[in-house]
């Protein structure tokens, strides 16, 4: 069975339609490109990676790494993840739980973001 996924340049929030850009150096010149996002709840997205490829003349959607950010605030939680549906569980996770939020100190997301991996690696049974 094969899964469709549409990512999208906006999202729409109570706040209005809201994209994140993203800067990237190729060939010498600097070029601003949408983040493709995939809205999880409000303004919190799951998005792929994106690199420059080694020739540094273009740019790789990486699926193998997703990342978890806020559009309101361009926050995002200090962590890389495998899927794109395991990216979506943490955002969850960090959205559900109290002791946690978008305005905690950057140690505190690290913090949350290093156990939250070993708990779902505990509960794999492997590493990510």
């Amino acid at each position: 069975m094969k899964a469709e996924v549409a990512l999208m340049p906006m999202v729409h929030t109570p706040a209005g339609a809201l994209g994140l850009m993203t800067s990237f150096e190729v060939g010498g010149a600097v070029f601003q490109v949408p983040r493709p996002l995939h809205q999880v709840q409000g303004s919190v997205v799951v998005t792929p990676d994106i690199e420059v490829d080694e020739s540094g003349r273009a740019l790789s959607l990486r699926l193998d790494r997703w990342l978890v950010m806020r559009v309101e605030g361009k926050r995002q939680l200090p962590m890389r993840l495998v899927d794109m549906a395991t990216a979506t569980r943490a955002a969850r996770e960090f959205l559900d739980d109290p002791g946690i939020g978008w305005g905690s100190a950057e140690a505190e997301l690290e913090s949350w973001a290093m156990a939250w991996v070993e708990r779902a690696n505990a509960a794999e049974g492997g590493g990510r």
